[in-house]
């Protein structure tokens, strides 16, 4: 599978080797806005479908970011 779950250990690893990657923030706008990654983009689960083809393209390395890992 092209999926698999990373740490965010590991994510602060790829980030900090420069890393070209993509982190998406998959909840709701409140909870972005309260406690956030300043490198990630908002895409909410419930928007997510629709605005992922026009707004990142399937090449890209995109982590998703979620509360508990449900929703990614």
């Amino acid at each position: 599978s092209p999926y698999r779950v990373i740490s965010p250990a590991e994510v602060e690893t790829l980030l900090s080797r420069g890393e070209e990657v993509f982190l998406v923030d998959v909840r709701e706008p409140r909870a972005f806005h309260a406690r956030r990654l300043p490198e990630a983009i908002l895409l909410p689960a419930d928007d997510f479908t629709d605005r992922y083809e026009r707004e990142l393209s399937p090449d890209d390395p995109v982590i998703l970011i979620c509360e508990r890992g449900n929703n990614a």
